[in-house]
């Protein structure tokens, strides 16, 4: 059945776009959007950028939502008929291309999935049925129109509806006043004491000799108070395009979340093209890029990720279409340097996003080799669920295929008070058998530089 969206099947919902000449940076328009309509942006490169190319700011009105629950359901169907119908499902296959003098987008939505819609998908994972994360398992929104910026051609363009008219406040959110409500960020600090998490990467790494895995990704949680606006933060963080797949989403009026995000995790582009950008290997940004490059550790750590996902892909690729496009290369950023391969395929002619995510849900990169085993661990150790962390954010377009993030990098922010929110941050370290507690401590922390500097 093909799906229907307002009444009318998908297919029909056609967008028309226009250019804007519009001298306005993005995080400007963050700080320029009105109060009382609830933001949501998404921002992505071309899979090879610098930066984010791509910035679409949406208001993000009546979302729909999976919503967690006890007991946790022991359903993979029941959660694939939620999930395909929260994403109004249909092939990926017909992804079409763009004209050249138009952005890659039209009419679609934005989602948030969380790491825990992972744990209903492989119910096998489940060791604590009753430990929910705070936010929805999965959120939605299909946002009546778009705001789209080009970083490089310095462009903006307004995409809704054939016909549709803008709010009036659109036309003039160039000219709107800057919301100068600051913030102040106190530093992060670790949920649990340093080495209750060196205990967990050396127990991950005796499970490893052992021979129950070859690779956990096992993360830390740490906390910290906003004083202040989450849209502050929000541009603040975003500002300069560093985060290629970085992401901003009011969930409520309560809670919203921050993604710094330099991971791809899909990118669906015309004919069913589908790539994925797995992350292994990091160190801190004044470190020496050729240590890293020369690391036998984090190659293979990358190795073994790739081929998970070359696994995970050709669940819903034809048969040999998968290949390994790019298997090492070194990528800077602010904060850190990254090693980072490229797994493409092209998916089977009927495969939908969900059972896309079935495939491959959550990334390979932020769970571990074999999958359902390292999260079988990840659960162990880890005392609170992650929530969006290491999930994905993104944008699913009706026309253009689909672009989500790996949710690293990712603060999640609740209101405990008028303009005072809690914010809890995620870190997190592939274990492998060389793995040493003290160096994935350290690593661990340089991850959440991109945080820390902010504070003030």
């Amino acid at each position: 059945m093909q799906p229907v969206v307002d009444g009318r099947p998908r297919a029909e919902c056609r967008a028309a776009s226009r250019a804007l000449g519009w001298d306005l940076d993005p995080c400007e328009a963050i700080l320029a959007w009105p109060a009382e309509v609830p933001l949501g942006l998404v921002a992505t490169d071309d899979q090879a950028g610098d930066g984010a190319r791509w910035t679409l700011l949406m208001p993000v009105d009546s979302p729909r939502r999976i919503a967690p629950r006890a007991p946790l359901a022991d359903d993979p169907d029941a959660t694939m008929r939620s999930l395909a119908a929260l994403l109004c499902d249909s092939p990926l296959s017909r992804a079409e291309a763009c004209p050249s003098d138009s952005p890659p987008f039209s009419l679609g939505q934005v989602v948030a999935l969380s790491y825990e819609l992972g744990r209903r998908l492989e119910p096998s994972v489940v060791q604590d049925a009753l430990r929910l994360a705070a936010m929805p398992d999965a959120w939605a929104v299909r946002p009546p129109w778009l705001l789209v910026h080009d970083r490089r051609r310095d462009g903006w363009w307004w995409i809704a509806a054939e016909g549709a008219e803008a709010p009036d406040w659109v036309e003039g959110l160039p000219h709107r006043p800057r919301a100068v409500r600051s913030f102040a960020l106190e530093p992060l600090r670790a949920d649990l004491p340093a080495r209750a998490f060196e205990r967990a990467v050396a127990a991950t790494v005796d499970l490893i000799h052992a021979g129950d895995l070859f690779q956990a990704n096992v993360a830390q949680r740490f906390s910290t108070t906003l004083d202040g606006s989450p849209r502050s933060l929000a541009a603040a963080a975003l500002r300069g395009h560093s985060a290629r797949h970085g992401a901003y989403l009011e969930l409520d009026g309560d809670h919203a979340v921050l993604s710094m995000s330099p991971e791809s995790f899909l990118h669906v582009e015309a004919g069913g093209v589908v790539s994925t950008r797995p992350i292994k290997g990091t160190r801190p940004g004044d470190g020496d890029p050729a240590e890293l490059l020369a690391s036998a550790k984090d190659a293979a750590e990358l190795a073994m990720i790739v081929d998970l996902m070359r696994n995970d892909l050709g669940r819903a690729c034809r048969l040999g279409s998968v290949e390994v496009r790019e298997p090492r290369r070194l990528e800077r950023h602010p904060t850190v340097i990254h090693a980072v391969a490229e797994v493409r395929g092209r998916l089977r002619s009927e495969v939908t996003t969900a059972e896309l995510l079935a495939a491959t849900f959550p990334p390979g990169s932020v769970t571990g080799a074999p999958k359902i085993r390292a999260m079988q661990v990840i659960e162990s150790l880890e005392p609170v669920p992650r929530g969006i962390y290491c999930g994905s954010i993104g944008w699913i377009d009706d026309r253009h295929g689909l672009r989500l993030n790996v949710a690293i990098r990712t603060a999640m922010l609740a209101r405990i008070a008028e303009d005072r929110w809690t914010l809890g941050y995620h870190a997190g370290c592939g274990i492998v058998a060389e793995s040493e507690p003290l160096a994935e401590t350290a690593e661990s922390l340089a991850k959440t530089a991109v945080l820390a500097r902010l504070t003030r």
